[in-house]
């Protein structure tokens, strides 16, 4: 479906900033549909800048009345029909900036690029409306002003800039027809350009956008009252863990029970704050953001030094690397991809199931690290902390239900040095997702 908007003289660089915009130009988009990391897929059939719209006025002696309200260009949207075949995108696209080239004349197009990283592929085309200047009919006021710009110039005008004579009522009765008797004829088979059915159905860009705007809030606001409930529960765990701490031996000055509590609260309070601040800009797909990450390497190591790593555990000779593992209650493993890898270590891995952390040897030096509930993973943790003076080096994931960092603040008393590998869990989410999206897409295929 094709739109037709007019833009105003002031509002012509914001535009070029939008369309034309790359992954890393630092511009604010307001637009929260736009995905950055498939900006790079954005394509021209032809880049300009707002520079080269008085240039193509200079070059041909187009009458302009540069006022600033005046109409310099209209941009033209057309979305992707839902029924184009996936082979035949890029095709569509080349026939919609041939029909505009033909209609406003090539030269006249100032840019044209197809938008990849929205909710829908569409191709936003931006054309200056001329027009012939019918000398015979025109106001005494209007020749004089003519005739003025034909002596600054030195040359006879024959063509002015009209927005409004030139999108017309009529022209955009017949402009859909048109449109999709061209690209019917360019790539051999009907699409749904007049009907105006896109992707998301009989939606305009706007529609699709707004349609999008609500799905996530929607997921936001669920996510929150989500937090306030798993809130409530990890704080009667947390309860939990401090009533054993006495029973266990744990001295307190490795950790601050009620400081942590506090924190946790505090941190899930900012969470919604800046999740709602984030959704007002257009941000949604926000994942831990490098002052965060800062954040939680201030804190200064009592004795060992912990390193904060990305993405997946790679062990190495001289290093135990830990598994998250279980004792009754069978589930995904995060680190099934080392145990997959590692003959040795799936063979022992089939026959042993610790209730406490242990060491076994595969290719390299592993350490089982059950955490069943909350308390099991309580309990290892301190026997880290017991066993400090036989490890070297430790390579330690984000363990998945350690709400409260407890890894964090025990592992920096140790004397040993920790990679702490904390986005581990979001890294292997990250590829899970990617493998089921290209599973999707062959399906689709």
């Amino acid at each position: 479906m094709a739109s037709i908007v007019k833009i105003q003289k002031n509002r012509v660089g914001m535009l070029f900033k939008h369309n034309n915009r790359t992954e890393d130009d630092g511009v604010h988009h307001s637009n929260e549909t736009i995905d950055n990391e498939y900006t790079h897929l954005n394509y021209y059939f032809k880049k300009g800048q707002p520079s080269d719209i008085h240039d193509v006025i200079e070059r041909n002696g187009y009458y302009y009345m540069n006022r600033e309200n005046s109409n310099p260009i209209v941009e033209i949207v057309v979305t992707l029909p839902r029924d184009v075949k996936n082979e035949d995108e890029e095709k569509f696209f080349e026939s919609v900036y041939n029909f505009y080239c033909n209609d406003f004349g090539e030269e006249n197009i100032i840019n044209a690029v197809v938008h990849k990283d929205e909710v829908t592929p569409h191709i936003h085309i931006d054309a200056i409306p001329v027009r012939e200047i019918d000398r015979a009919n025109i106001t005494k006021n209007f020749e004089k002003l003519i005739a003025q710009e034909e002596e600054r110039i030195g040359r006879t005008i024959t063509h002015g800039i009209s927005s409004k004579d030139v999108i017309t009522r009529e022209y955009l009765q017949k402009m859909h027809p048109r449109l999709s008797k061209w690209v019917e004829n360019d790539l051999g088979y009907l699409t749904e350009i007049l009907n105006g059915k896109t992707a998301g159905g009989n939606k305009t860009v706007m529609e699709l956008k707004n349609e999008f705007y609500a799905k996530e809030t929607a997921k936001a606001k669920a996510q929150m009252e989500a937090t306030k409930e798993e809130a409530e529960i990890t704080e009667k765990n947390f309860q939990i863990i401090l009533s054993k701490t006495d029973d266990i031996g744990v001295d307190k000055r490795y950790f601050d029970a009620i400081a942590m509590l506090e924190e946790q609260k505090r941190l899930m309070i900012e969470r919604d704050v800046y999740k709602k601040a984030l959704l007002s800009h257009g941000i949604t797909n926000v994942r831990i953001p490098k002052e965060a990450r800062e954040y939680l390497q201030k804190a200064s190591a009592v004795s060992g030094n912990l390193t904060y790593k990305n993405g997946l555990i790679v062990p190495k000779s001289g290093e135990i690397t830990v598994i998250e593992t279980y004792i009754k209650n069978p589930r995904n493993l995060p680190q099934q991809y080392l145990i997959d890898e590692d003959p040795k270590l799936s063979q022992l891995f089939d026959v042993i199931k610790p209730r406490e952390i242990k060491e076994v040897s595969g290719d390299y030096a592993y350490m089982l690290f059950p955490t069943d509930d909350l308390e099991h993973t309580f309990r290892n943790l301190v026997k880290l902390k017991e066993k400090e003076k036989e490890i070297k080096k430790l390579n330690m994931p984000k363990i998945t239900n350690d709400v409260f960092n407890l890894a964090d603040t025990i592992l920096r008393q140790c004397q040993f040095d920790t990679d702490y590998y904390y986005t581990e869990q979001n890294y292997l989410e990250d590829l899970e997702r990617d493998r089921e999206q290209m599973e999707l897409q062959d399906d689709d295929q």
